[in-house]
């Protein structure tokens, strides 16, 4: 599965880019690309036929990667409001999603 080596090196980039950026709008847009990154491997993964011996496993993939899309938009939507709150909200979202990815791809490692 080579979309998750591409989406953790999307997802490395924007976040080194969001980290040193110097002004908040800097910041959310690294944060929409870190989204965006999601948004993409989800799409690429909705579009592979993976059989019914992996289909339960890509039905959580795919959740979790639509979860970390979101999370990330929610944590871009934080910092452009200046809401500390969201930005937790967002945090938390993707921190979820990535703990259900991690979960979904040692399941589907270990169907295959």
């Amino acid at each position: 599965m080579r979309v998750v080596p591409r989406l953790q090196a999307e997802r490395g980039a924007a976040l080194k880019r969001a980290k040193s950026a110097g002004s908040t709008s800097a910041q959310a847009s690294a944060l929409r690309q870190a989204a965006a990154a999601y948004a993409t491997a989800a799409k690429t993964l909705a579009a592979q036929k993976g059989g019914p011996q992996v289909d339960g496993a890509n039905t959580a993939i795919l959740a979790a990667l639509r979860q970390g899309a979101s999370g990330y938009g929610t944590m871009a939507a934080g910092v452009t409001a200046n809401n500390p709150g969201r930005y937790k909200t967002g945090t938390a979202t993707v921190k979820k999603a990535d703990a259900a990815l991690q979960k979904a791809l040692k399941a589907l490692s270990q169907s295959a």
